[in-house]
Protein backbone atom coordinates (compact mmCIF):
# COMPACT_ATOMS: atom_id res chain seq x y z
CA UNK A 1 0.00 0.00 0.00
CA UNK A 2 1.30 3.61 -0.61
CA UNK A 3 2.33 5.50 1.65
CA UNK A 4 -0.05 8.04 0.11
CA UNK A 5 -2.83 6.58 2.09
CA UNK A 6 -1.71 8.72 4.80
CA UNK A 7 -1.68 12.30 3.16
CA UNK A 8 -4.47 14.56 4.19
CA UNK A 9 -6.20 12.42 6.68
CA UNK A 10 -7.80 13.32 10.29
CA UNK A 11 -6.05 11.80 13.08
CA UNK A 12 -6.08 11.76 16.88
CA UNK A 13 -3.23 11.38 18.67
CA UNK A 14 -3.38 11.33 22.57
CA UNK A 15 -0.41 12.48 24.60
CA UNK A 16 0.54 14.65 21.91
CA UNK A 17 2.03 17.60 24.11
CA UNK A 18 5.80 16.59 24.04
CA UNK A 19 7.68 13.75 23.53
CA UNK A 20 6.70 11.13 20.90
CA UNK A 21 3.28 12.30 20.50
CA UNK A 22 4.49 15.36 19.72
CA UNK A 23 6.71 14.53 17.62
CA UNK A 24 4.35 11.82 15.34
CA UNK A 25 1.77 14.94 15.22
CA UNK A 26 4.13 17.25 13.58
CA UNK A 27 5.13 14.74 11.14
CA UNK A 28 1.62 14.19 10.29
CA UNK A 29 0.67 17.69 9.74
CA UNK A 30 3.95 19.37 8.23
CA UNK A 31 4.73 16.41 5.77
CA UNK A 32 1.27 14.67 5.15
CA UNK A 33 -0.73 17.75 5.39
CA UNK A 34 -3.07 15.51 8.07
CA UNK A 35 -5.47 17.83 10.37
CA UNK A 36 -4.32 16.65 13.93
CA UNK A 37 -6.12 16.79 17.12
CA UNK A 38 -3.96 16.11 20.02
CA UNK A 39 -4.97 15.53 22.98
CA UNK A 40 -2.95 16.01 26.99
CA UNK A 41 -3.81 16.97 30.45
CA UNK A 42 -1.57 20.46 29.77
CA UNK A 43 -3.39 23.01 28.16
CA UNK A 44 -0.22 25.45 28.35
CA UNK A 45 1.74 22.59 26.39
CA UNK A 46 -1.00 22.13 23.65
CA UNK A 47 -1.00 25.61 23.17
CA UNK A 48 2.71 25.43 22.89
CA UNK A 49 2.51 22.42 20.72
CA UNK A 50 -0.09 23.95 18.44
CA UNK A 51 1.73 26.97 17.77
CA UNK A 52 5.21 24.75 16.88
CA UNK A 53 3.20 22.41 14.25
CA UNK A 54 1.01 25.27 12.39
CA UNK A 55 4.22 27.17 11.60
CA UNK A 56 6.48 24.27 10.08
CA UNK A 57 2.57 22.86 8.43
CA UNK A 58 2.23 26.88 7.25
CA UNK A 59 6.20 27.11 5.75
CA UNK A 60 5.77 23.61 4.52
CA UNK A 61 2.49 24.21 2.85
CA UNK A 62 3.95 27.34 1.16
CA UNK A 63 6.84 25.39 -0.25
CA UNK A 64 4.83 22.24 -1.34
CA UNK A 65 3.84 21.54 -5.25
CA UNK A 66 0.47 23.44 -6.46
CA UNK A 67 -1.29 19.72 -6.64
CA UNK A 68 -0.42 18.94 -3.26
CA UNK A 69 -1.83 21.82 -1.89
CA UNK A 70 -4.86 21.61 -4.27
CA UNK A 71 -5.80 17.89 -3.06
CA UNK A 72 -4.72 18.12 0.94
CA UNK A 73 -5.07 21.84 2.11
CA UNK A 74 -2.95 22.93 4.80
CA UNK A 75 -1.84 20.56 7.39
CA UNK A 76 -3.14 21.66 11.12
CA UNK A 77 -3.15 20.89 14.63
CA UNK A 78 -5.88 21.63 17.35
CA UNK A 79 -5.81 20.02 20.78
CA UNK A 80 -8.82 18.45 23.14
CA UNK A 81 -7.72 18.42 26.76
CA UNK A 82 -9.06 15.26 28.59
CA UNK A 83 -8.13 12.66 30.68
CA UNK A 84 -7.64 9.52 28.83
CA UNK A 85 -8.15 6.71 31.63
CA UNK A 86 -11.95 8.52 32.11
CA UNK A 87 -14.03 6.09 29.47
CA UNK A 88 -16.85 9.14 29.81
CA UNK A 89 -14.06 12.00 28.30
CA UNK A 90 -13.83 9.46 25.50
CA UNK A 91 -17.66 9.70 24.96
CA UNK A 92 -17.79 13.46 25.16
CA UNK A 93 -14.34 13.94 23.20
CA UNK A 94 -16.85 12.22 20.39
CA UNK A 95 -19.70 14.48 20.72
CA UNK A 96 -17.36 17.09 20.37
CA UNK A 97 -15.65 16.45 17.56
CA UNK A 98 -19.51 15.06 15.69
CA UNK A 99 -20.22 18.69 16.03
CA UNK A 100 -17.30 19.93 14.30
CA UNK A 101 -18.05 17.79 11.54
CA UNK A 102 -14.29 16.07 12.11
CA UNK A 103 -14.60 12.40 11.72
CA UNK A 104 -11.33 10.84 12.06
CA UNK A 105 -9.36 8.49 9.89
CA UNK A 106 -6.71 7.33 12.46
CA UNK A 107 -6.57 7.15 16.40
CA UNK A 108 -2.95 7.21 17.10
CA UNK A 109 -2.73 5.71 21.32
CA UNK A 110 0.56 7.08 22.68
CA UNK A 111 -0.47 8.36 25.99
CA UNK A 112 0.84 6.39 28.80
CA UNK A 113 3.06 6.58 32.06
CA UNK A 114 6.05 4.70 33.94
CA UNK A 115 6.11 4.49 37.56
CA UNK A 116 9.37 3.94 39.48
CA UNK A 117 11.63 0.29 39.08
CA UNK A 118 10.58 -1.06 41.89
CA UNK A 119 9.56 -4.35 43.39
CA UNK A 120 6.13 -5.18 42.74
CA UNK A 121 5.12 -5.66 46.68
CA UNK A 122 6.18 -2.24 47.63
CA UNK A 123 4.68 -0.40 44.91
CA UNK A 124 0.97 1.27 45.87
CA UNK A 125 -1.74 -0.58 44.28
CA UNK A 126 -3.80 2.81 43.07
CA UNK A 127 -0.41 3.77 41.50
CA UNK A 128 -0.51 0.36 39.40
CA UNK A 129 -4.64 0.86 38.36
CA UNK A 130 -3.68 4.10 37.13
CA UNK A 131 -0.94 2.92 35.02
CA UNK A 132 -3.23 -0.20 33.63
CA UNK A 133 -6.12 2.68 33.13
CA UNK A 134 -3.35 4.68 31.44
CA UNK A 135 -1.90 2.18 29.06
CA UNK A 136 -4.17 -0.04 28.47
CA UNK A 137 -7.66 0.69 29.36
CA UNK A 138 -7.68 4.30 27.37
CA UNK A 139 -6.91 1.71 24.34
CA UNK A 140 -9.88 0.27 24.81
CA UNK A 141 -11.71 3.24 26.02
CA UNK A 142 -10.71 4.98 22.53
CA UNK A 143 -11.34 1.47 20.63
CA UNK A 144 -15.26 1.39 21.86
CA UNK A 145 -15.75 4.94 21.68
CA UNK A 146 -14.61 4.98 17.80
CA UNK A 147 -14.87 1.80 16.23
CA UNK A 148 -17.99 2.54 14.30
CA UNK A 149 -16.35 5.66 12.90
CA UNK A 150 -13.13 3.61 11.88
CA UNK A 151 -15.12 1.40 10.46
CA UNK A 152 -16.86 3.63 8.07
CA UNK A 153 -14.12 5.54 7.22
CA UNK A 154 -12.10 2.54 6.18
CA UNK A 155 -9.48 3.81 8.99
CA UNK A 156 -6.66 3.17 11.08
CA UNK A 157 -6.25 2.43 14.65
CA UNK A 158 -2.55 2.46 16.39
CA UNK A 159 -1.71 1.53 19.45
CA UNK A 160 1.78 2.49 21.16
CA UNK A 161 3.34 0.05 23.92
CA UNK A 162 6.11 -0.92 24.61
CA UNK A 163 9.58 -3.32 24.15
CA UNK A 164 8.10 -4.46 27.99
CA UNK A 165 4.99 -6.20 25.81
CA UNK A 166 7.68 -8.32 24.54
CA UNK A 167 9.58 -9.39 27.03
CA UNK A 168 8.70 -8.69 31.09
CA UNK A 169 11.61 -6.64 32.83
CA UNK A 170 12.37 -6.70 36.64
CA UNK A 171 10.97 -3.89 38.33
CA UNK A 172 8.43 -2.82 36.27
CA UNK A 173 6.19 -5.57 36.77
CA UNK A 174 2.65 -3.43 36.34
CA UNK A 175 3.99 -1.57 33.23
CA UNK A 176 4.81 -5.07 31.70
CA UNK A 177 1.72 -6.30 32.22
CA UNK A 178 -0.37 -3.51 30.92
CA UNK A 179 1.99 -2.93 27.66
CA UNK A 180 1.81 -6.74 27.75
CA UNK A 181 -1.99 -6.48 27.68
CA UNK A 182 -1.98 -3.50 24.93
CA UNK A 183 -0.37 -5.65 22.65
CA UNK A 184 -2.40 -8.74 23.03
CA UNK A 185 -5.78 -6.75 22.77
CA UNK A 186 -4.57 -4.91 19.71
CA UNK A 187 -3.81 -8.17 17.99
CA UNK A 188 -6.68 -9.98 18.76
CA UNK A 189 -8.70 -7.12 17.45
CA UNK A 190 -6.83 -7.13 14.26
CA UNK A 191 -7.73 -10.56 13.48
CA UNK A 192 -11.51 -8.97 14.16
CA UNK A 193 -11.61 -6.37 11.47
CA UNK A 194 -8.59 -6.85 9.08
CA UNK A 195 -11.00 -6.49 6.29
CA UNK A 196 -12.38 -3.59 8.11
CA UNK A 197 -9.85 -0.80 8.90
CA UNK A 198 -5.97 -1.12 9.70
CA UNK A 199 -4.69 -1.80 13.05
CA UNK A 200 -1.17 -1.76 14.00
CA UNK A 201 0.90 -2.29 17.86
CA UNK A 202 3.72 -0.32 18.01
CA UNK A 203 6.73 -1.51 20.30
CA UNK A 204 9.76 1.09 20.93
CA UNK A 205 12.41 0.74 23.31
CA UNK A 206 13.80 3.02 25.77
CA UNK A 207 13.25 6.61 24.41
CA UNK A 208 14.12 10.10 25.93
CA UNK A 209 10.86 11.91 27.02
CA UNK A 210 9.61 12.69 30.20
CA UNK A 211 8.42 9.11 30.83
CA UNK A 212 11.04 8.51 33.72
CA UNK A 213 9.93 11.98 35.60
CA UNK A 214 9.75 9.97 38.59
CA UNK A 215 13.13 9.00 38.75
CA UNK A 216 15.41 11.46 40.33
CA UNK A 217 18.63 9.78 38.89
CA UNK A 218 18.31 8.34 35.27
CA UNK A 219 20.31 5.54 35.06
CA UNK A 220 23.58 5.62 32.65
CA UNK A 221 22.91 1.87 31.27
CA UNK A 222 19.31 3.45 30.31
CA UNK A 223 20.68 6.77 28.50
CA UNK A 224 22.79 4.74 26.75
CA UNK A 225 20.31 2.75 24.67
CA UNK A 226 17.69 5.61 24.73
CA UNK A 227 16.98 7.29 21.34
CA UNK A 228 15.50 10.52 20.37
CA UNK A 229 11.88 10.74 20.57
CA UNK A 230 12.28 12.60 16.89
CA UNK A 231 13.81 9.86 15.32
CA UNK A 232 10.94 7.03 16.80
CA UNK A 233 8.93 9.30 15.69
CA UNK A 234 9.87 9.36 12.11
CA UNK A 235 9.80 5.12 12.15
CA UNK A 236 6.35 4.96 13.60
CA UNK A 237 5.05 7.22 10.84
CA UNK A 238 6.83 5.20 8.55
CA UNK A 239 5.70 2.19 9.64
CA UNK A 240 1.88 3.72 9.72
CA UNK A 241 2.82 5.05 6.07
CA UNK A 242 3.43 1.52 4.58
CA UNK A 243 0.74 -0.33 7.12
CA UNK A 244 2.71 -2.28 9.15
CA UNK A 245 1.14 -4.69 12.03
CA UNK A 246 3.94 -4.54 14.38
CA UNK A 247 6.46 -1.69 14.54
CA UNK A 248 9.16 -2.78 16.86
CA UNK A 249 11.53 0.56 17.44
CA UNK A 250 15.24 0.27 18.74
CA UNK A 251 17.93 -2.19 18.66
CA UNK A 252 17.03 -2.89 22.81
CA UNK A 253 13.47 -3.57 21.81
CA UNK A 254 14.54 -5.62 18.57
CA UNK A 255 17.18 -7.67 21.30
CA UNK A 256 14.38 -8.38 23.66
CA UNK A 257 11.94 -9.47 21.46
CA UNK A 258 14.27 -11.72 19.92
CA UNK A 259 15.87 -12.99 22.63
CA UNK A 260 12.51 -13.75 24.17
CA UNK A 261 11.16 -15.81 21.46
CA UNK A 262 14.32 -18.03 21.72
CA UNK A 263 14.72 -18.38 25.61
CA UNK A 264 11.52 -17.45 27.09
CA UNK A 265 12.67 -18.78 30.24
CA UNK A 266 16.37 -17.39 30.74
CA UNK A 267 15.99 -14.26 29.00
CA UNK A 268 14.24 -11.81 31.97
CA UNK A 269 16.62 -13.31 34.32
CA UNK A 270 19.52 -11.90 31.79
CA UNK A 271 17.59 -8.29 32.01
CA UNK A 272 17.44 -8.94 35.47
CA UNK A 273 21.50 -9.56 36.25
CA UNK A 274 22.22 -6.97 33.62
CA UNK A 275 20.53 -4.42 35.71
CA UNK A 276 21.96 -5.41 39.25
CA UNK A 277 25.16 -5.55 37.92
CA UNK A 278 25.31 -1.86 36.52
CA UNK A 279 24.88 -1.11 40.38
CA UNK A 280 22.67 2.21 39.25
CA UNK A 281 20.47 3.88 41.57
CA UNK A 282 17.66 4.08 39.42
CA UNK A 283 17.21 0.39 40.35
CA UNK A 284 17.49 0.48 43.79
CA UNK A 285 14.21 -0.25 44.62
CA UNK A 286 14.49 -3.47 43.16
CA UNK A 287 18.03 -4.62 43.95
CA UNK A 288 17.62 -3.90 47.75
CA UNK A 289 20.81 -5.41 48.57
CA UNK A 290 22.95 -3.27 46.08
CA UNK A 291 21.58 -0.11 47.86
CA UNK A 292 22.93 -1.98 51.17
CA UNK A 293 25.88 -2.34 49.99
CA UNK A 294 26.41 1.34 48.40
CA UNK A 295 25.58 2.38 52.27
CA UNK A 296 28.03 0.38 53.40
CA UNK A 297 30.52 1.11 51.65
CA UNK A 298 30.06 4.74 52.33
CA UNK A 299 30.01 4.24 55.90
CA UNK A 300 33.68 2.17 55.46
CA UNK A 301 35.08 5.24 53.70
CA UNK A 302 34.06 7.60 56.31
Amino acid sequence: MCKNWLFGKKIIITGASSGIGFDVAKILAVKYFCHVIGTGRNQEKLKNAKQEIEKQAEENYLKANKKYREKYGKGSFNFYSFDVADENSWKELKEFLKNKKFSPDIIINNAGMFLEFERAETQDIDKILKVFNTNFLSQVYSYKTFVDVLKKNKGGLVNISSSAALCPVVGAAAYSASKAASKNFTESIREEHKKEFYIAGVYPGFTKTNLFHEHKEISKLVLSVCQPADKVAKKIVKGIAKRKRRIVIGKDAHLMSGMYRMFPKGTPSLIANVLSASHDKMFDKVFVDNQAKRTKKKKSKK
